[in-house]
């Protein structure tokens, strides 16, 4: 009878141990937590195949927020479905030849990129690379991203003010934008 109230004991012991293990299967990771602070949350980031802890897993100086936000909200023309930018070209966060040098990170607006290639990283043919795009705050699916009289942002002086002109590209979604800042603060200290 003692060695039945030991063994009991033992096995109450071994649960609460057993339970605490299995309690923490997952190695305490939150799915909705976002410790890289780059837009996406933990379970984002393993649907996407990109790393929790850094925001730039493809060292492209983009933020993994703003890659996939622009894979998946696409400017479209005004009034219809059809995107600006081919559905070939794809944002992609773990590969970083989508996104380019910039000339002069000192000065961003009304400086064309040398590397601006729409096959590669100029997807909407403005003159900016995407990593241009991102440091600027502007859309890299848009060429025209505030919708005004200049056509391309390259050209106009504050592509993010438009100068009265109505009627801009708009997004399949209206909310956000993608998340992941423009990261020029991050960038530039």
């Amino acid at each position: 009878m003692k060695s039945f109230a030991i063994f009991g004991a033992m096995v109450m012991v071994i649960g609460c141990f057993a339970s605490m293990a299995v309690a923490d299967i997952g190695g305490g990771i939150d799915p909705k937590a976002d410790p890289d602070r780059d837009g996406l949350t933990n379970a984002q980031e393993y649907l996407w195949g990109t790393d929790p802890n850094n925001p730039d897993s493809d060292n492209d100086a983009c933020y993994d927020g703003w890659e996939v936000w622009y894979e998946t909200h696409r400017a479209v023309v005004s009034g219809t479905s059809t995107q600006i930018i081919s559905k070939d070209y794809h944002f992609d966060p773990n590969g970083a030849s989508d996104a380019g040098k910039v000339v002069n990170p000192q000065q961003l607006i009304q400086v064309r990129d040398n590397d601006a290639n729409p096959l590669t990283n100029d997807p909407d043919g403005d003159g900016w690379n995407n990593l241009h795009e991102f440091l600027a705050g502007s859309d890299p699916t848009n060429p025209n991203t505030d919708g005004d009289s200049y056509t391309q942002d390259s050209s106009d002086p504050d592509p993010l003010v438009s100068n009265g002109v109505t009627d801009p590209p708009t997004h399949n979604n209206q909310g956000g934008n993608g998340g992941g800042g423009s990261g020029l603060a991050e960038l530039m200290a």
